[in-house]
């Protein structure tokens, strides 16, 4: 039977090589690593919720937090929200991943210490090229050349690390994405558990897709690239995998 490596040179890599110096990919399956530019720098746009989920998940995650959060536009709603009341960092995490709010992601970031501790902790890691360097929606400095990055293979090899447990409680999380962008887009609702991310020419998606009992783990970033052209690309990469992939 063809392994999977097999299988996605094969089958993968000619839609990849299509787009020379725009797309990076990796993807594990029982083992098996694919990769495709995997080593590069992305700009990770809303997937560095990934590994700050990842972080956030040591504190008390019934940790009070009082409303109204500050307005920074983009995704999310909580913003919004005028209430006297207090959410919990639950509620904060849901929603930077459900609805990849930006708002709750800049709090979650404070609650975490802010850029040095959680670079510190994500170096410990392993990771070399996931950096947070600015919160969302601040362009001043992205202006500046400060950018959030990451690469196929760091996020990858991240979520195939991880304990039994944390893996289980990432996956809660990742289930509640509202939002069906990236590997799974012509798939039914379900088969990916993920978080997709985007800019102006940037599209990318991190998540896990179910494959008969087995668990695909996945990189998909891109960058110089109309977004709806770099969706369709994701979502004929998952189709081809979830239909045609060696089980």
């Amino acid at each position: 039977m063809e392994n999977f490596l097999s299988f996605a040179q094969e089958h993968i890599e000619p839609l990849l090589v299509s787009n020379p110096g725009r797309v990076g990919f990796a993807a594990t399956l029982l083992g098996e690593t694919y990769s495709f530019k995997g080593d590069e720098s992305f700009v990770a746009a809303s997937t560095i919720k990934v590994p700050l989920l990842l972080s956030a998940l040591k504190l008390n995650l019934q940790k009070p937090v009082p409303l109204p959060l500050l307005k920074t536009g983009g995704s999310g709603i909580l913003e919004f929200f005028n209430s006297n009341l207090y959410y919990n960092l639950h509620d904060l995490l849901l929603a930077m991943i459900a609805t990849s709010d930006n708002a709750a992601t800049n709090v979650v970031i404070d609650l975490l210490g802010g850029f040095q501790p959680i670079e510190q902790e994500w170096s410990l890691w392993g990771l070399k090229k996931t950096k947070l360097k600015r919160k969302m929606m601040d362009f001043s400095a992205s202006k500046k050349g400060l950018e959030n990055t990451s690469s196929p293979l760091e996020m990858v090899n991240l979520l195939t690390t991880l304990t039994p447990e944390k893996t289980a409680t990432l996956r809660y999380f990742l289930s509640k994405q509202l939002f069906r962008e990236g590997l799974g887009f012509y798939l039914t609702e379900g088969v990916t558990e993920h978080k997709t991310g985007s800019l102006d020419s940037v599209f990318n998606d991190v998540g896990i897709m179910k494959l008969n009992g087995d668990l695909l783990y996945y990189a998909y970033f891109s960058k110089d690239i109309n977004i709806g052209e770099s969706i369709t690309l994701a979502g004929r990469i998952g189709q081809i995998i979830y239909e045609r992939c060696p089980q």
